[in-house]
């Protein structure tokens, strides 16, 4: 029996951990990470008594660094979720599994007690798994790209505080089996020490929201500061349109007196001086700007226009297609405006690289679904398998989290799908979001 629950309890900790992570898994490696789990927790057990977790710990870990391709803070708090939880679901709940048992079997001369360790065993990953479900709204808000940017000030003190809760746990519990009976003082510091386990969640909660406040706070400033460029932008154009209107009248009557008088030569200079110069200027760059007018979401227009003056301030030619109104975004607004964002700069940084320099931004709005294209000019060759993987990247090191970024938000996006292409020398990203019916 005790072989039994003590699979059991160390099966609960893969499985708590799967479920925090949210990890995929085949059918094979969740039955070879169970079994790994079971064989060196038991193994270490034998020798180490309850510090045979830690080597559990140090596996789920192992397996992070496996589906990330990198030890990340992240990867390192789900394992010490898992073991904390594990460990302190059971223990919390085990006298009231013990008294509905008592409760349930009145009178019952049959031992019971296996029947409780049994229970007890079960309790973790299915009260996890409710903890989880009645969360269910607030953790599918929690964008795991944010919480590892920030991980010093937000989840690096909770992951040490759950290893300090556990560590003295296991002191705690090493204690309570070597004296072979129940300390209540010691039950009550492990209460106590479950009471911190909460605090530490309360102090991950409070500063997600703080940081995602100042997020919010910072995103509203620059979408005023962008916002007041892309006036700017059209109040020189409308200046520009209204002197070439003040001159317009000028010109005609200059070329009228060319005309009467038969004097071609004259019609010539004007055309040439005049006229020519301001058609060339009038078909400019800054000039497809004024399609934005058609986007009435207020923090994609200023996200466009922002990152557009910025490459047009670069030297590059950008051309702005969106002749339908896009008065709505079927998806999330924050993860959409990070997804063209990132689209944006990175076509910029390889527009810039080319000789053509040009950058096309076109929007189709559909019945069904809308349609954003991001097109560069690119120079030499790029692998459209690879671009996508954690590091790709032609900029040098520290770089390439880009497009690994946004498959990781389109991975929680049913209705948005990205595909890529390569028409030499063009590179295009065509963003379809299929709408809600």
């Amino acid at each position: 029996m005790y072989i039994l629950v003590s699979t059991i309890q160390l099966i609960s900790f893969f499985v708590i951990f799967t479920a925090v992570s949210r990890y995929s898994f085949s059918k094979w490696e969740y039955t070879g990470y169970s079994l790994a789990v079971v064989v060196m927790g038991q193994l270490f057990s034998y020798f180490v008594g309850v510090w045979g977790a830690l080597s559990v710990f140090g596996l789920l870990i192992w397996i992070s660094f496996r589906k990330e391709d990198r030890l990340t803070a992240l990867g390192i708090f789900y394992a010490a979720y898992a073991l904390v939880m594990n460990s302190f679901l059971g223990f919390l709940f085990a006298d009231l599994i013990e008294w509905i048992i008592g409760f349930g079997f009145q009178g019952s001369t049959a031992n019971l007690d296996y029947l409780v360790y049994l229970l007890t065993a079960f309790s973790p990953p299915l009260l996890n798994a409710g903890i989880l479900f009645l969360l269910g709204n607030y953790v599918a808000q929690v964008r795991r790209e944010e919480v590892e940017r920030f991980s010093r000030v937000m989840l690096n003190p909770v992951t040490t505080l759950l290893l300090l809760v556990v560590a003295a746990a296991y002191v705690i519990l090493t204690l309570v089996h070597g004296e072979g009976n129940r300390d209540p003082l010691l039950e009550n510091v492990l209460y106590g020490l479950g009471a911190l386990v909460l605090i530490g969640f309360g102090y991950f909660i409070f500063q997600y929201r703080h940081i995602q406040r100042k997020q919010l706070e910072k995103a509203r400033e620059d979408q005023l500061a962008q916002l007041q460029d892309y006036t700017s932008q059209l109040e020189k154009l409308y200046d520009e349109i209204k002197g070439f209107r003040h001159d317009y009248v000028n010109i005609l009557l200059t070329l009228e007196s060319g005309i009467v008088a038969g004097d071609l030569n004259e019609v010539r200079s004007v055309f040439e001086q005049t006229v020519k110069p301001t058609g060339e200027r009038m078909k400019g760059n800054e000039h497809s700007l004024v399609h934005l007018k058609n986007i009435h979401v207020p923090e994609i227009k200023s996200i466009l226009a922002s990152k557009l003056l910025i490459a047009q301030r670069k030297g590059m030619n950008i051309s702005l297609e969106i002749l339908s109104p896009v008065r709505h975004i079927d998806i999330e607004l924050i993860s959409f405006t990070r997804i063209i964002s990132i689209l944006l700069d990175n076509a910029v940084e390889a527009a810039i690289q080319s000789p053509e320099r040009e950058i096309t931004v076109a929007v189709i709005e559909g019945e069904w679904e809308q349609v954003w294209i991001v097109e560069n000019s690119i120079e030499g060759f790029v692998d459209v398998s690879t671009i996508f993987n954690k590091g790709a990247s032609t900029k040098g090191r520290e770089r390439g989290m880009g497009l690994y970024t946004v498959r990781g938000i389109l991975e929680g996006i049913p209705l948005a799908t990205l595909e890529t292409r390569i028409i030499e020398p063009r590179f295009l990203q065509t963003l379809t979001i299929r709408k809600e019916r």
